[in-house]
Parts: structure tokens; C-alpha cells; sequence
């Protein structure tokens, strides 16, 4: 399973990161953090402001991250809901 994650804001060339997760079970809610956490880190790696010496770039590339992070919101609340709604297996 992939999640794609994208700058809000644009950039040139726009960066993408294809997220990957099959190896989580979102049916739990480690593994949900797990999934936030990736998310938040590639939000920053596509993030990158050009300068960190001024407050300008500062703000800019955190307000990045969080619009990336919030674009990606729907993507991995469906990744969630589908794992939580898969069936149980039984080992009767």
C-alpha cells in the first residue's frame, strides 16, 4: 500500500514521495503512530525550505509541512478505516 505525499504549497520541481505501509497493521494503534510519523518525516524531507538562516524560510517550510500533512489526511484516514474494518480471523 502507497500514500502519496506532496508539498501544499508549490515548489519547483513539485517533490513527491510515494509512502509506503504495507509492512503496518493499521488496525492497531501503534502502528497508526508509526503511519503519522512517516508522514510527518516525508512531509519534511519534501519541505525543505532554501534557507533556515531567516524566519521567512523558517515559517514558510513549517507551514509546508503542516499543509502536506493536512493533504494527506484523507489518503491515510481511508488507509485506516479500511484496516479497521477488515474482519477479525478466528483461530477456532
Amino acid at each position: 500500500m502507497n500514500c502519496l505525499v506532496m508539498p501544499a504549497a508549490a515548489q519547483a520541481p513539485p517533490a513527491r514521495v510515494a509512502l509506503k505501509f504495507a509492512d503496518l497493521d493499521l488496525s492497531r494503534a501503534r502502528d497508526v503512530r508509526r503511519l503519522d510519523l512517516r508522514i510527518a518525516r516525508a512531509a519534511a524531507d519534501v519541505c525543505r525550505p532554501e534557507s533556515t538562516l531567516d524566519l521567512t524560510g523558517t515559517i514558510a517550510g513549517a507551514r509546508c509541512r503542516r499543509d502536506t500533512v493536512s493533504a494527506t489526511k484523507v489518503q491515510r484516514d481511508r488507509a485506516v478505516a479500511k484496516f479497521a474494518k477488515q474482519p477479525e480471523i478466528s483461530s477456532r
